[in-house]
């Protein structure tokens, strides 16, 4: 397959660096073909936009030289796994309320899109950086005694929509915020349980609570692993889409539709039904 001039720009300096890697050996012949006709087998074009979809689509690159989970607009990301949040941008929070075990970018996701968001953080020079940050509608708490961390969410009688636990992991706090969230969690909410797979305590405890435990792993924003990401659901979790369409095509994806047929057959049965009406 020939590639283009502009596409061969690009990929001249990962296959530099590939080339120069122990690992490359086998490769090599193929790599020189390359930089003399520009002829690439098939499956490492393939490769090459997977490396543009997740360093530049999803922001990846940007965020490990700034060491800032951003998005491929550069805007503020949680810490969570890549399909965490395709999953989490999907869904309507204009109407939910937040509450957050460690504040940060996530905290900026969350006031984008949530009635009220509510952070505790432990660190009290970062706590000072994010209070300038923050809109009007996001409330920020500081408290660096772990046993009151966990338990700052029991100011709030109302419970919450959804809850993050993240931030402070001395000892055995992101379980005691686990099981303080399990209190405070209204019906049909979410908790959002980031690092799960390093976390087996926490993870046990949610789940023999009753909710529905989803796993998410994947790359995350900065990270050179992977890691996972879970969302416990409660039995009557069901939060609204954005849009008509869920799924909606994620970051990279082929925007096909081969329902659209019987898509638009609904829809026009929905218009019939409202004007019957």
């Amino acid at each position: 397959m020939t590639v283009s001039a502009e596409k061969a720009s690009g990929l001249n300096g990962m296959l530099k660096a590939l080339y120069r890697s122990p690992l490359s050996k086998p490769m090599r012949p193929a790599l020189r073909r390359f930089r003399r006709t520009r002829l690439m087998p098939a499956h490492w074009l393939k490769a090459w936009r997977v490396f543009q979809i997740l360093n530049f689509r999803y922001g990846y690159l940007r965020s490990v030289a700034t060491e800032t989970p951003l998005d491929g607009d550069l805007n503020p990301n949680p810490w969570y796994t890549y399909p965490a949040l395709e999953y989490l941008k999907q869904l309507d929070f204009r109407d939910k309320t937040v509450f957050e075990y460690g504040c940060g970018h996530s905290t900026l996701f969350w006031a984008a899109r949530a009635a009220h968001v509510v952070s505790v953080e432990h660190d009290h020079r970062w706590y000072q950086s994010m209070a300038t940050r923050v809109p009007g509608t996001c409330e920020l708490i500081f408290e660096c005694d772990s046993d009151a961390y966990a338990s700052t969410i029991e100011r709030f009688r109302d419970g919450f929509d959804v809850i993050v636990v993240d931030g402070l992991v001395t000892g055995r706090t992101r379980l005691k915020c686990a099981k303080a969230a399990v209190r405070h969690l209204r019906e049909g909410g979410m908790i959002i349980l980031d690092n799960s797979d390093w976390l087996p305590e926490s993870s046990r405890y949610l789940r023999e609570s009753g909710l529905i435990e989803v796993d998410l792993t994947g790359f995350a924003p900065i990270n050179d692993y992977t890691c996972t990401t879970s969302f416990y659901l409660h039995r009557s979790f069901a939060f609204k889409p954005l849009r008509d369409r869920q799924p909606m095509p994620g970051v990279g994806a082929q925007p096909y539709n081969w329902e659209a047929g019987a898509m638009a057959e609904r829809q026009a049965a929905e218009a019939r039904a409202v004007t019957a009406a």
